[in-house]
């Protein structure tokens, strides 16, 4: 009896095990079929844009609308940038459109293949570039321009504040232009290096050294704690923008 007992405990360990290999073979194939579906919405035109662990391509969706998709990806144990790619997929998703000058997120798919995370961002295409290059083909902008893109992005800083997020990166190159020849139509992107405020803490703070040399506050280069001012150090009182 003891031997029957036995041989029916081993079949239901089988059983056990068969089910599991049998849910994680769903699941990968459930995951694979989405990724493939994904990919099939959206045709790579050509690259606009490269950083250490994200590309940007010009695509064209099924709408045959142009559009941008960000692809980030990295090892899994690179932890910081793991948290980096999850916080700005929350970020986007958080916003979700709820501003006219925060660059649109339209679609997102994610995935761990292998030992690696990766992450597709569909967001809208700005035909204008970056204020960085127009300011670089164009020369500096004007005074009425300057004003529109101050109010802009403050109105944009309130509102993201609002939400208790700190962007920490504003610069020319992460403001875009939705129009071509339109510096006035600026939408703010990039929201990598951004910082989450818990919601216990009442005011958005920070001690992380983080953002752009050139565009550092004293108080980021002192090793200060900061708030919204410092992270937002306004590239529009450089020469090469006003």
């Amino acid at each position: 009896m003891g031997t029957t007992i036995s041989k029916r405990k081993n079949n239901s360990d089988k059983n056990v095990k068969n089910d599991s290999s049998e849910n994680k073979r769903q699941k990968k194939n459930e995951e694979h079929d989405s990724n493939l579906e994904f990919i099939k919405k959206y045709k790579i035109i050509n690259k606009i844009g490269d950083g250490n662990f994200s590309k940007v391509f010009c695509c064209r969706g099924e709408n045959k609308k142009k559009c941008a998709m960000k692809l980030m990806c990295c090892p899994l144990k690179k932890t910081s940038h793991y948290n980096c790619f999850k916080r700005e997929l929350f970020i986007m998703k958080t916003i979700n459109n709820k501003h006219p000058y925060i660059v649109k997120i339209l679609d997102y798919h994610e995935k761990i293949w292998k030992k690696y995370y990766i992450v597709k961002l569909i967001l809208e295409y700005c035909e204008g570039g970056n204020l960085f290059e127009y300011i670089k083909i164009n020369g500096s902008c004007t005074h009425s321009e300057a004003r529109v893109i101050i109010i802009k992005l403050t109105k944009t800083i309130q509102y993201i504040n609002s939400l208790k997020i700190m962007h920490r990166d504003i610069k020319p190159e992460n403001i875009l232009l939705r129009t071509k020849d339109n510096i006035k139509s600026v939408v703010l992107s990039d929201f990598g290096l951004a910082k989450i405020t818990p919601s216990n803490q009442a005011v958005v703070k920070s001690r992380s050294v983080c953002g752009s040399d050139f565009y550092l506050a004293p108080e980021i280069i002192k090793n200060k704690e900061y708030g919204i001012k410092a992270a937002f150090s306004p590239p529009w009182g450089r020469k090469n923008v006003t």
